[in-house]
């Protein structure tokens, strides 16, 4: 299993990085990408990240995921991208993984994936996205598409992609490494 994680200037640390750092403790290979012209890549919270890649040079066709990181900024970089574009629209008529947070959906709904599929976004980012199905979820899985919240979901998030790509009980192992799952049983009782 192999996953991307596409990111632009401004894009939102914590779900592309602890994303990233789930799927590796689930044994799925999880490269960054710059999508900009530059290896280099600063995070809205000016954390500078050396990707693994620039989107000239990779294949679609090597990874079972795409994953969009929020930021709203950082979405505005998406827009410039048409090889992102076409990559994410071919992912989705093959089938593949494709998954966005916090203000990325949105992104996904101007190129159509979001037409009559159930979604979720940053709270206002629903509004320009006409065709899509907005549940006010965490996160939300439709077929091959998982969309969350915000930040503050980032691990719901991974532990959705981790069940797609593999299975929940590798997910919720995952979890319970991080204390994760510890800590919500704790908080409950």
């Amino acid at each position: 299993m192999k996953a991307i994680i596409f990111l632009a200037d401004g894009f939102e640390t914590a779900e592309a990085l602890l994303t990233k750092d789930l799927l590796e403790r689930a044994n799925i290979k999880c490269d960054l990408c710059s999508v900009t012209d530059n290896i280099r890549v600063n995070s809205s919270q000016k954390v500078e990240i050396y990707c693994d890649n620039m989107i000239k040079s990779i294949d679609f066709d090597e990874y079972d995921c795409l994953i969009l990181p929020g930021g709203s900024i950082g979405v505005e970089g998406f827009y410039k991208s048409k090889k992102l574009q076409l990559g994410l629209i071919n992912a989705n008529n093959n089938g593949k993984l494709i998954a966005a947070i916090c203000a990325a959906p949105a992104y996904l709904g101007s190129i159509k994936l979001l037409n009559n599929r159930a979604f979720t976004c940053f709270p206002g980012f629903e509004k320009g996205i006409t065709k899509g199905i907005y549940k006010n979820d965490r996160v939300v899985v439709d077929a091959n598409l998982i969309t969350a919240k915000a930040m503050g979901v980032t691990v719901e998030f991974s532990k959705e992609i981790i069940t797609y790509l593999k299975d929940s009980i590798t997910a919720n192992e995952v979890l319970d490494k991080v204390y994760y799952a510890k800590i919500e049983k704790e908080l409950a009782n």
